[in-house]
């Protein structure tokens, strides 16, 4: 099987871009969402 991902050098943006991200998403989906999990690389 293929890799279908881009493997690329960590990025530390992308912390933050998280936190934007989970604040965007919980306020849309306030009261139905129940958990969030980075899914970027750990440095």
């Amino acid at each position: 099987m293929p890799l279908t991902s881009k493997i690329i050098p960590y990025n530390p943006q992308w912390p933050v871009q998280y936190e934007v991200g989970q604040s965007l998403l919980a306020s849309a989906f306030a009261a139905k969402l129940q958990a969030m999990e980075p899914l970027y690389s750990c440095k």
